[in-house]
């Protein structure tokens, strides 16, 4: 890996390290998932790290891993998407994120 690590957006295959890791707190490997389509990562698969942590990106909780059929190039969309979804589980999916304990 290089210096940056994941954090510099560019695409990497999924290695076992990758699977097994505790992203986020929540358990290893539990939140290894794409945040547009909900696949979960396996070895193998190509992902992408994009950030989406900043405070003018209101809702968000957390930066976003991609996978490669909801990969495009323009990462404001991705922003704009991962923002989408995290205030609709919010709005209507509380209880899954209470369980997943997620919640603020």
């Amino acid at each position: 890996m290089d210096k940056q690590g994941f954090t510099n957006g560019r695409l990497r295959i999924a290695t076992e390290d990758d699977v097994q890791t505790n992203w986020g707190s929540h358990g290893i490997g539990r939140a290894f998932r794409c945040c547009l389509c909900g696949h979960k990562f396996k070895v193998g698969d190509v992902w992408r790290w994009v950030y989406t942590n900043s405070s003018y990106l209101k809702g968000v909780k957390g930066n976003a891993f991609i996978c490669q059929g909801c990969d495009m190039s323009d990462e404001a969309i991705i922003q704009a998407l991962h923002v989408r979804y995290e205030v609709l589980m919010d709005e209507e999916f509380w209880w899954f994120r209470m369980q997943w304990g997620i919640e603020e």
